[in-house]
Formats: C-alpha cells, sequence, structure tokens
C-alpha cells in the first residue's frame, strides 16, 4: 500500500471512531491527572502550618520557614530527648504519647534579646496529622518542651508514601533591645527534620 494511501486510511479510521479515542484517553489520563493532583495537593498541604489549636478563617497559615542557624540573633540547638509512645486508653483511643526536646539558644554576636519563647507544632508530612505543643521559654541553658503526639509512627497517609518521623516546627518570639533601649518584637518560624534521628530514650 502507498504510504500516502496508508495515511489517509489511519486518519480516517481515527475521524471515524474519534469518539471512542476520546472515550479512552479520558478513562486513561483523567484519573492519572487526579492521582497526580492529590499528591501533590497533600505534599503542598504538610507543609502548610499554623500555631493554633483549631483553624479559622483568621488563622495565619505559614510556609517559609528557616533552619536552626536562621536566626540572625541566635543560634538554636535541639536535642531529641526522649519518645513516649501512646497507648489506648479505656475507650480505645491512643493517649499518653509526646515527643520531649532540649532547647537552647547561643547568641550570635553582642545581641541583646530577652523573652525567647518557643511554640511548637510536630506535623506529618503528606498528611494533616499534627499537635500543638505548649509556648515555652527557653535561654542560653538547656531547657525541656514536651509535646503532646498520639500517632504511632511510621505511618503510610498516601499510597506509596511513608513518613518515618513528623517534622517539628516552631514559632520563635523574642525581644531584641536596640541600642537606644527600644525593645523591638521578633517573630521567627523554624523547621527541625526529625529524620534519621533517635530520642536519647523509647518510652513504651
Amino acid at each position: 500500500m502507498p504510504k500516502k494511501q496508508a495515511q489517509k486510511t489511519f486518519w480516517m479510521k481515527l475521524h471515524q471512531n474519534r469518539l471512542k479515542v476520546v472515550t479512552i484517553t479520558f478513562l486513561v489520563i483523567a484519573p492519572i491527572l487526579l492521582v497526580l493532583a492529590l499528591y501533590i495537593g497533600s505534599y503542598i498541604g504538610g507543609g502548610r502550618v499554623y500555631f493554633e489549636d483549631t483553624r479559622t478563617d483568621s488563622t495565619e497559615i505559614i510556609t517559609d520557614f528557616v533552619g536552626l542557624d536562621g536566626i540572625k540573633h541566635f543560634e538554636l540547638f535541639i536535642d531529641w530527648m526522649e519518645l513516649k509512645l501512646p497507648a489506648e486508653n479505656a475507650e480505645g483511643d491512643l493517649d499518653g504519647g509526646y515527643y520531649r526536646f532540649s532547647v537552647s539558644y547561643v547568641l550570635n554576636g553582642s545581641y541583646n534579646v530577652s523573652e525567647v519563647k518557643m511554640t511548637p507544632v510536630l506535623q506529618v508530612p503528606w498528611s494533616s496529622t499534627r499537635s500543638l505543643g505548649p509556648e515555652t521559654a527557653i535561654s542560653n541553658l538547656p531547657r525541656l518542651m514536651t509535646i503532646p503526639f498520639n500517632t504511632l509512627m511510621p505511618i503510610s497517609p498516601m499510597l506509596f508514601v511513608s513518613v518515618e518521623e513528623p517534622v517539628l516546627y516552631m514559632k520563635v518570639t523574642y525581644l531584641l533591645t536596640s541600642v537606644g533601649g527600644t525593645d523591638i518584637e521578633n517573630t521567627e518560624y523554624v523547621m527541625f527534620s526529625l529524620d534519621g534521628l533517635n530520642p536519647e530514650n523509647v518510652l513504651d
């Protein structure tokens, strides 16, 4: 069969079965796009953090974080001290679990910093699982910060996705005293990954 005739036959068949082609294409591509959208949405949502008990219309959502050394005026130091695994209570719910950290900071240079406080959130990537901890005052001496967490890790929030540990997010507020003696309130948002880390102590 001549080449031109073969091409003509192909396009004629394609035109005659155009509805079938469109249907098959939709049935194949649409689910793939839906799954991709679901995975992308879950991944992005896992990095959107708020530092309140419940989310409302006025809740501030934070997506931009720095590392422990990303604050200009001091550097944070965190050690994972203890993991308490949750256990089933009388109602069948997991309860009593927590993550405990030792937290301190070291000033960068001769800045005058005071009233350093930290509000922590443990949040699982790819999911909405999160737990808010109480505000903790920290200093240049190590202090313990405990965050309740009643989810047994690792978890698989989505097919082919396994998460070993939650991410520790922190809202850090402090006062910086200027040369003129004025106190300026500062807020920084810090992220600390627990991947590859182990607590010094694990309690069942």
